[in-house]
């Protein structure tokens, strides 16, 4: 069963777009392989619990909106600010997983991203074009900065706050320590918001032989 049919039944949405980070490579398939799956399920922490071995994901990112019935999209951008849990279990320790908003659609939007070496990106995409910031400003060249408040490794559970200071002002929190504050002027009308997580190449990830599987919790957005 395919993350679109799953989802359906959680009443969350799914897309799935190739991530213009150029961070990993896609991969090629291969016969005689374990069955391939894709599980996502609610723990009993009510973190949402996303399970795959399915390389047919690997060089995209995985966005998964948090809008229900009960929780519709955002009415304006965000005003307020958006904080999630996250907890990686399994996966390759350079992949990227984390939370996106002020999103138009999957070529528009802003994200703060992490992994299990302490290292973390800002980025935005405006019409598929992405700029990271580097701590001072917006550049088109790949930046990767770290962090020494993010818990490193497996079954760590890593905080990412993001909250409007001002116009088109932001601060960045990473388990509740202020990293950065930013300014980001063109992702003007996006509502959507929610987790995002890369797939890495079927050989950095060991797929299929092993699973993917990154838990997530929204603890406010508005």
């Amino acid at each position: 069963m395919t993350y679109q049919a799953l989802l359906k039944k959680t009443g969350l949405y799914l897309l799935i777009i190739a991530f213009m980070l150029p961070l990993f490579t896609a991969c090629n398939k291969e016969s005689d392989e374990p069955k391939l799956e894709d599980l996502i399920t609610t723990d009993e922490n009510g973190y949402l619990d996303v399970y795959t071995n399915n390389y047919g994901y690997c060089g995209y990112s995985i966005f998964i909106e948090t809008k229900t019935e009960e929780t519709p999209v955002l009415t304006s951008r965000l005003s307020d600010y958006i904080e999630t849990n996250f907890n990686k279990i399994s996966g390759f320790s350079g992949s990227y997983h984390g939370l996106y908003f002020n999103a138009l659609d999957v070529r528009n939007y802003i994200a703060v991203l992490i992994n299990t070496t302490g290292n973390y990106i800002i980025v935005k995409s405006k019409d598929s074009s992405i700029q990271y910031y580097t701590g001072t400003a917006w550049t088109s060249s790949q930046t990767i900065l770290s962090s020494p408040f993010l818990n490193k490794g497996y079954n760590q559970v890593n905080t990412i706050k993001v909250a409007v200071t001002g116009e088109n002002t932001y601060a960045l929190f990473l388990n509740g320590t202020l990293t950065y504050t930013f300014t980001e002027t063109t992702l003007l009308t996006g509502l959507l918001k929610g987790y995002l997580f890369t797939i890495d190449s079927k050989e950095n990830e060991g797929l299929p032989e092993k699973f993917i599987q990154i838990k997530f919790k929204e603890i406010h957005a508005s």
